[in-house]
């Protein structure tokens, strides 16, 4: 497997894993949904993101 092949890999695993945590966290208990929450998915939007530009600028 080539270089690229394998970041493009790394991308489509952290957006599954972003869309899996959105999934899980839109039915929290409404005591966690502004805080715990909130958190967890701006991390997993992070990672995306991180994920993409380091794609963009290697």
């Amino acid at each position: 497997m080539n270089k690229t092949q394998s970041e493009l890999t790394i991308i489509t695993k952290s957006k599954d894993l972003c869309s899996y945590i959105f999934t899980v966290t839109q039915k929290s208990p409404k005591q966690f949904r502004f805080t715990f929450t909130s958190r967890l998915q701006n991390l997993a939007l992070d990672i995306v993101e991180n994920g993409i530009v380091s794609e963009i600028f290697e």
